[in-house]
């Protein structure tokens, strides 16, 4: 492997590593006063084919020298999910200054957001798309995605005008104080996508959801 590869690698695990670190999703995804949240529909993580409520004790398969960013590809611009009736215009966000991860705001909060730390839909590794489960005034963007079943698709649009579609494999929602960070976000053999909200019961003493809601999808 060569020194260049090394740190491309390096960089990539230290960003993911930070995100999660210094503020878990679903505590950067919710919402920052209180409020009746509606319920998002969590009930289908337990009732959907293939959706597992507690994570696979396995890691998923590091692939060593994967290089996202010697990988280059447009930027990701929209994202739909025709079984939630999900069309979502994309803006890209990274890390604030304090290292928690940016979210959408003000006129912006009814987007999605590619997180610019991973790689861009359609290189390999897992690029992450996330978006708010409930808004101060009603239902996010991603107020259904726990009901995503495995096979269902994902069509991300890039910015040079192609589209690259992913198909679900897995949804799982996990306890945000357990939120398993290597197999979540560590790389993989090929192009995947993550889809993350907020999910479980919604806190009035703390403003935020427990849960975190993650679909997994591979590149078809």
């Amino acid at each position: 492997m060569s020194r260049s590869a090394t740190r491309t690698e390096v960089r990539w695990v230290i960003a993911v590593f930070l995100a999660v670190l210094t503020a878990s999703v679903c505590a950067a995804w919710g919402l920052t006063h209180r409020y009746e949240a509606p319920t998002p529909p969590d009930e289908a993580v337990a009732a959907a084919p293939g959706v597992a409520r507690t994570p696979v004790p396995a890691a998923p398969s590091v692939t060593r020298g994967v290089r996202p960013a010697d990988n280059p590809a447009p930027r990701p611009h929209r994202v739909s999910i025709p079984a939630i009736g999900v069309s979502l215009e994309l803006i890209a966000l990274g890390l604030q200054p304090d290292g928690t991860l940016a979210v959408p705001s003000g006129e912006n909060e009814l987007k999605g957001a590619w997180f610019t730390g991973s790689p861009a839909p359609g290189s390999i590794g897992p690029a992450v798309i996330e978006a708010h489960v409930t808004t101060a005034t009603g239902k996010g963007p991603f107020f259904r995605l726990a009901s995503l079943t495995a096979g269902d698709a994902a069509t991300v649009q890039l910015a040079d005008g192609r589209s690259v579609t992913f198909r679900v494999y897995r949804v799982a929602r996990y306890p945000k104080d357990a939120f398993p960070t290597g197999e979540v976000y560590g790389n993989t053999a090929g192009p995947e996508l993550r889809l993350i909200t907020c999910g479980g019961e919604f806190d009035r003493s703390t403003g935020h959801f427990d849960d975190n809601t993650v679909v997994y999808a591979r590149l078809t």
